[in-house]
């Protein structure tokens, strides 16, 4: 059933919010992304997105759990999106609809820095934004248009639909990253990394938002900056943030789009040089410790991922327990990735060989009749093709 579909007395979905039950169909029966919907409908129903929003953060503390008194509050939030009565009959300005969308991301933003990579309620955003592109197009009428007048699409400052192209949502998340992330607390930036890169998964703009992994690896990964916070120092800047802080992020967006990243390194994936006046920040270009000739493109290529995995073995061996063990999941979750999807990248079937050669000699020094992995000390050199 439909998030904005309600049960009828005969057990079917009905929508309250659709003129006509066949508003959703045409002749032949099939879906049509448009459901004619007017503005005051529309608007109404975005201002309860934003309430589902709000609600997430209204009963979930900083952790994750449930806060006291309010079990229970989580089974209602969907409901509260069939709630569509009261409807305000007036005009909404695109400017006001502009306005409340950004509203609506940044707050998105918000609930996603609030929970851990791991916490089921990112799935829960996830779905959620799905839905909303589902809704389709809005149409209206001009301002005094005759009744016979077929109303039109409904379309934003910047070019896009709503709701079918989420308007302003890559411009919300490319911002909170580029400008704004360096002033997260370490799991802030871990959560808005787990919720960006779910969306790239499901193809939720890979392109435009797989841009802020890039920028977030070509921070880590070739820009000079510290292991860890000095001792004493107070909010960082964006040249002092510590690599131990933005490694969590990192193994977020290898954890759930590594699939993706993959096939946009195989494919030299690659975006226009920022125009004038964007932030140096935001450019993908490669960093001051890359090899910049090495790279074909300033976007993703093998040669820039084998890079990347390199500094997955440097900062293993930096000394530091904690950098180690983040750099080591890195690792583990970014090998493999092209042969799962039937794709080359250099030194994974010779990693693959390795460990097996690895994992017969301990069978052989032991005297046993088999080992696994864990068995045997991995060697991380072991990518590196001669």
């Amino acid at each position: 059933m439909s998030l904005f579909s309600q049960p009828s007395a005969c057990g079917q979905a009905t929508s309250p919010i659709m003129n006509n039950p066949t508003d959703a169909t045409r002749g032949n029966g099939t879906h049509s992304h448009c459901m004619c919907l007017n503005m005051a409908e529309w608007t109404s129903l975005f201002r309860i997105f934003i309430d589902v929003l709000h609600s997430f953060v209204g009963f979930r503390d900083g952790s994750g759990k449930k806060g006291p008194n309010q079990g229970g509050k989580e089974d209602n939030v969907r409901d509260e999106l069939h709630t569509l009565g009261g409807y305000i009959e007036h005009t909404w300005d695109l400017s006001f609809v502009e306005e409340g969308l950004h509203d609506l991301w940044d707050e998105l933003i918000h609930v996603a820095k609030r929970h851990p990579a791991d916490s089921a309620e990112h799935d829960r955003l996830v779905t959620l934004i799905l839905e909303a592109r589902e809704w389709g197009t809005v149409t209206r009428k001009k301002k005094d248009a005759s009744a016979d007048e077929e109303p039109e699409q409904v379309i934003l400052p910047n070019g896009q639909r709503l709701w079918v192209d989420l308007p302003y949502l890559v411009q919300e998340f490319q911002d909170a990253w580029m400008k704004e992330s360096m002033g997260y607390m370490a799991a802030q930036r871990e959560g808005l990394a787990a919720l960006t890169a779910r969306l790239c998964a499901v193809g939720v703009y890979p392109s435009e938002l797989s841009c802020c992994a890039l920028w977030l690896f070509k921070e880590t990964f070739e820009t000079e900056r510290p292991l860890t916070r000095v001792e004493g120092e107070g909010h960082a800047t964006n040249a002092c943030v510590p690599v131990v802080e933005l490694l969590p992020a990192c193994h977020a967006w290898l954890k759930y789009t590594s699939f993706k990243l993959a096939i946009f390194t195989a494919t030299n994936h690659d975006y226009p040089p920022p125009s004038t006046g964007d932030s140096v920040q935001a450019s993908t270009a490669p960093g001051d410790l890359a090899p910049k000739s090495e790279f074909p493109c300033s976007g993703f290529s093998i040669p820039r991922w084998v890079f990347w995995r390199r500094r997955y073995k440097h900062f293993h061996h930096c000394g530091n327990e904690q950098i180690a063990k983040l750099a080591r999941a890195c690792f583990e979750e970014a090998m493999f990735k092209g042969t799962r999807i039937g794709i080359e990248l250099p030194g994974e079937k010779i990693f693959l060989t390795r460990i097996f050669e690895a994992l017969d000699a301990e069978m052989v020094a032991q005297g046993m009749q088999s080992v696994e992995p864990q068995d045997i000390e991995i060697d991380m050199d072991w990518a590196e093709e001669d």
